[in-house]
């Protein structure tokens, strides 16, 4: 279940010498390198790619008018996705002009994606996002990728921590709604639709789980701290049983504030179970 969020500034030396526990890795631009030797010493691995560039440069998700074109947004973005990934994140925290128009992007991306021979993760929203509404249109997307399996979804969520560690009041750490999002999500397809998210046939993957910088107010924690998080978090994530995988956010800074865990290697964490 647990892997790392892998940017630029990681030491490659430093990630595939503590591979031991580790079931995924996700790389973005000028880090494929360090996944794709991840996956040549453990082919179990899995490993995720997301471009951080198209060829109109460094974005993270479509334009207004690439919202509605799809294979515009693609066409841009297809060079740019390195060969050998098991999933592929084709958009990172960006909303969309309405719910129908997030459905209809995200299942056309997927559709672009299979016919290239790539699986890809839809949605790769932000902790706490997007309101439970769009799930009524969402919802076609789940559906469409439990017909084509070999995709799944990705969404980014706050880890939690032990109360024994102290917080700033108004942390996202201490809001469920944030921490817990997948669980407010299945209820709320279940009440409003019957779908239960335990039973869909795509991976669920939390690309991106952290504390630091994943936080407001934003707060620094100890490695011990981040350890006790990863513990109660996993322990969560295995008996809510929604996440296949996760990504703890972060390894490298890409030289900006982005926190870096690579000093807290290794972390040597059992979960309960």
């Amino acid at each position: 279940m647990r892997g790392y969020h892998v940017l630029q500034g990681s030491d490659e030396n430093t990630i595939l010498s503590n591979l031991d526990g580790v079931g995924s890795l996700k790389c973005l631009t000028n880090t494929a390198n360090i996944c794709l030797a991840a996956k040549a010493l453990h082919p179990e691995i899995i490993i995720v790619y997301r471009s951080l560039v198209t060829n109109d440069g460094l974005r993270d998700g479509p334009s207004l008018v690439e919202w509605s074109n799809p294979d515009i947004y693609y066409a841009s973005l297809r060079p740019h996705l390195v060969p050998g990934f098991d999933y592929y994140e084709f958009i990172n925290e960006w909303s969309a002009p309405s719910p129908k128009i997030e459905a209809d992007f995200n299942i056309r991306m997927l559709t672009l994606l299979e016919r290239d021979g790539m699986r890809g993760l839809a949605f790769s929203f932000a902790p706490g996002q997007v309101s439970l509404q769009n799930w009524l249109e969402d919802i076609r997307v789940l559906q469409w990728i439990d017909q084509h399996p070999q995709h799944g979804i990705a969404v980014h969520q706050t880890g939690m921590l032990p109360d024994s560690v102290q917080t700033l009041p108004d942390s996202y750490i201490r809001n469920t709604y944030i921490t817990q999002r997948l669980e407010y999500v299945d209820a709320y397809l279940e009440a409003i639709h019957g779908y239960d998210l335990h039973d869909f046939n795509g991976v669920i993957v939390v690309s991106e789980m952290g504390w630091t910088n994943y936080t407001a107010p934003d707060q620094a924690f100890s490695c011990d701290q981040v350890r006790a998080g990863i513990r109660v978090t996993e322990n969560f994530y295995r008996n809510s049983g929604l996440v296949d995988f996760y990504n703890l956010w972060n390894f490298g800074s890409a030289g900006n504030h982005w926190v870096d865990l690579s000093s807290c290697l290794p972390f040597q964490v059992t979960s309960d179970r």
